[in-house]
């Protein structure tokens, strides 16, 4: 298949496969913001199959994401080196931090899973807050991914003018 459909074809699939994932985890019975531990240890050992389904389609986006950021980074590379290459980067970035937001839940699940019984309370409710770091990081990546692709093109004229209007702002 022709590149120039590749890469847009791999960033819907990405997108796609991310909301995906996120319905079939959220289709559990998913505790609150303000769940107590032994909500959070109570939901660990009942979701492993849901949680590691949803992860899997979640990992399978971040394959698409990656595709698609090789793409971009190969259209923006003769307009600008220095932008492609800070456009992958910080999009590698965030692919790398949005699978590690997904994988302590994951991981709270295969524990609990493995104990045979539910987490203490108190790793239950720590194991549904790691992901949140991981996630703010991944959005400040995604800050400076749209920050170099709106550069790429304005500045270098290596995309649509009006896509890096949008990107910067």
């Amino acid at each position: 298949m022709e590149e120039r459909l590749v890469t847009p074809l791999a960033g819907v699939a990405s997108i796609l496969l991310f909301v995906l994932g996120v319905v079939v985890i959220e289709s559990g019975d998913t505790p609150g913001d303000e769940a107590t531990g032994a909500e959070q240890a109570a939901y660990y050992a009942d979701s492993l199959g849901t949680l590691a389904v949803g992860a899997v389609l979640w990992g399978v986006g971040i394959i698409a994401l990656i595709w698609f950021l090789d793409g971009l980074r190969t259209h923006i590379l003769p307009a600008s080196g220095q932008l492609a290459r800070l456009t992958y980067g910080f999009g590698f970035g965030a692919a790398l931090f949005l699978l590690g937001s997904i994988t302590p839940d994951v991981a709270a699940a295969i524990g609990s899973d493995n104990l045979e019984r539910p987490l203490e309370s108190g790793a239950a409710e720590a194991a549904g807050f790691l992901g949140d770091g991981f996630f703010i990081v991944a959005e400040l990546m995604l800050a400076g991914f749209f920050l170099a692709v709106g550069l790429a093109a304005v500045r270098a004229r290596a995309l649509p003018a009006w896509l890096g209007w949008i990107s910067l702002l």
